[in-house]
């Protein structure tokens, strides 16, 4: 049996543990240092548990017991989660560090939208989530949000944490964030939310500013010159593209906070983009939620016939009258 997070930090707040085996139901018990933890089976091979700060109060080994009383032959199982000590620096959120996780633009928060959050000391190690649906807790950091809520989270180091803004934050208004190592908690800061705020991913390493945009019904090739890699080339006029985004707003069907998208049904967004590519329009097929994603968005669209041809073509996605940031693409 394994688990998720791979730790915690002694002082730390409630988190869920995710445990990873099989045989797992609804009837399952979880004890913790003898305790009894609430829980629940997300599916047969996952099992969340939902970790109290008093079983972390202090570093060492903690022993968590699973029961499955259906199985009569099976015996407990115990395994050891480590606690360990808070880092003696405070954690800091730097001035301006709540972005956009698409092209770390400063945009506003969106509910179930992807962010990063930019600091100092506010993880005590690099750790990335293991599965879903997403913890809360990664490397000893909880993210909180407003008064609340805790936001889950994609991955977690010393400086930079990834997560999703929760979908059930207010729109409107400022948010709050605070990070919390242990019992280390950052100063409360402020970000502006917004219905749409849209971004799209980028390809830094493929070229400065190449849109995360793949051309449909091939091997994941991307519309950027061909001597660029070796799984590049021009998009031609009328082929399909896949535009990988977030910040698009609320969708239909949505999803719980920090679990995947479903294919059946699709999470399509409210308002439909509207997508240009050199300044001429494109034919949207699709917007909403990436199946089997959490948080990210996903515009199919194809390329008119009269697109405009290059190695740098400008892409601009538009919804709720906001521009996201252009990014390039190759068009042939």
């Amino acid at each position: 049996m394994s688990f998720y997070p791979s730790l915690a930090v002694a002082g730390g707040a409630d988190f869920p543990l995710i445990l990873q085996g099989e045989n797992f139901v609804n009837d399952v018990t979880v004890r913790i240092q003898d305790q009894l933890r609430p829980g629940r089976a997300i599916d047969n091979q996952r099992f969340e548990v939902i970790v109290s700060s008093l079983d972390i109060i202090s570093p060492g080994m903690v022993n968590v017991t699973v029961a499955n009383p259906n199985l009569s032959t099976a015996l407990p199982a115990t395994i050891e989660f480590p606690v360990v000590e808070a880092p003696s620096a405070t954690p800091l959120i730097f001035p301006g560090g709540i972005v956009s996780a698409a092209g770390f633009v400063a945009n506003p928060m969106v509910p179930g939208s992807i962010a990063t959050l930019f600091g100092a000391s506010v993880s005590s190690l690099v750790e990335s989530t293991s599965g879903v649906p997403l913890v809360t807790m990664l490397g000893g950091a909880t993210l909180l949000v407003g008064d609340n809520l805790q936001a889950p989270l994609f991955f977690s180091a010393p400086t930079q944490i990834n997560f999703q803004v929760p979908w059930d934050i207010a729109v409107g208004e400022a948010v709050s964030f605070r990070m919390q190592v242990g019992s280390n908690i950052t100063q409360s800061v402020m970000v502006p939310t917004a219905t749409h705020a849209p971004a799209v991913f980028t390809l830094e390493g493929i070229r400065p500013g190449q849109g995360a945009i793949l051309i449909a019904n091939t091997p994941g090739m991307i519309p950027a010159p061909v001597e660029v890699s070796s799984n590049t080339r021009p998009v031609v006029r009328g082929e399909l593209l896949e535009i990988y985004a977030t910040g698009l707003g609320p969708v239909t069907n949505p999803p719980d906070t920090g679990s995947v998208a479903t294919s059946f049904p699709l999470s399509r967004t409210v308002t439909t983009p509207s997508v240009t590519i050199g300044g001429v329009s494109a034919q949207v097929f699709y917007s909403g939620l990436a199946p089997r994603n959490v948080g990210l968005n996903q515009i199919n669209i194809k390329v008119s016939d009269d697109a405009p041809t290059g190695d740098s073509i400008s892409l601009v996605v538009r919804i709720g009258d906001v521009d996201a940031v252009p990014v390039i693409i190759a068009v042939e």
